[in-house]
């Protein structure tokens, strides 16, 4: 974090990290999620 930088910089740095941590997630959910149905006893 540097201090000459503006707010607004460090603002939307912060924002762009989470919103790319928030799409891993989801993406990782995705990935998991997806081999366990084939395993589950289709009725």
């Amino acid at each position: 974090m540097d201090i000459t930088e503006p707010a607004s910089v460090v603002a939307a740095r912060q924002l762009a990290q989470e919103a790319a941590a928030v799409t891993a997630r989801r993406i990782r959910r995705k990935v998991r999620a997806r081999p366990i149905r084939p395993l589950t006893p289709a009725r």
